[in-house]
């Protein structure tokens, strides 16, 4: 029985560290210093909210003052790795808050690597208009399937802070291109966006 906080078992109480606290689409960033990692015995009696594995974070509220933690919010740690907050709360007599996390990345299998591109209009000699691309994000984490009998290749991505729109273009480390067609996001944040895209051969 972890005698810090009697109410759970815990497996691991590792080193403090600092983490870095985002909200997505919303430009927020904070570093929290001092935030103690803790991975919990309790996952079989009471298991993620969206069945993923979890890692659990303790660190003071004063830390982040100016807001308070929700779930889907980033939590990025010391080893460079997105913990998505899926559980928060509030420890009052200790002024801390406890926040559940996962790795979608990890979960969903977003192990490759995608450069997205966008399309900046342009005007040729004679005037008419036509797409300049231009490297809009890099390293996006992706899966991509194979393509259907139509030749349409699905990518699941889980970046809600990265607006997909048609037209984009996704490429690969190799150099292959994939032209966005059509897209499915995200309903909530603890689901992956499915982009449909077809491949640019020329």
């Amino acid at each position: 029985m972890n005698m810090i906080f009697p109410e759970e078992d815990f497996l691991v109480f590792d080193q403090k560290e600092t983490l870095n606290w985002t909200r997505p689409l919303s430009g927020l960033f904070c570093p929290i210093a001092d935030a103690l990692r803790l991975s919990s015995l309790e996952c079989v009696r009471n298991p993620s909210p969206v069945g993923m594995e979890e890692t659990v974070w303790v660190f003071p509220k004063k830390t982040l003052s100016f807001k308070e933690p929700i779930p889907g919010d980033w939590l990025m740690d010391s080893q460079n790795i997105r913990w998505t907050i899926s559980k928060v709360q509030n420890l009052s007599a200790r002024n801390c808050w406890k926040c559940t996390t996962v790795n979608l990345l990890r979960h969903f299998q977003l192990t490759e690597t995608l450069d997205l591109y966008r399309p900046r209009w342009q005007l040729d000699a004679s005037g008419a208009p036509y797409p300049e691309y231009f490297l809009f994000r890099p390293g996006i984490p992706a899966k991509i399937l194979p393509p259907d009998h139509e030749q349409i290749v699905e990518i699941h991505i889980a970046e809600p802070e990265t607006p997909v729109f048609y037209r984009d273009c996704f490429m690969t480390p190799s150099n292959q291109m994939f032209r966005v067609v059509d897209m499915k996001p995200a309903a909530v944040w603890s689901d992956f966006s499915k982009i449909f895209c077809k491949e640019v051969t020329q």
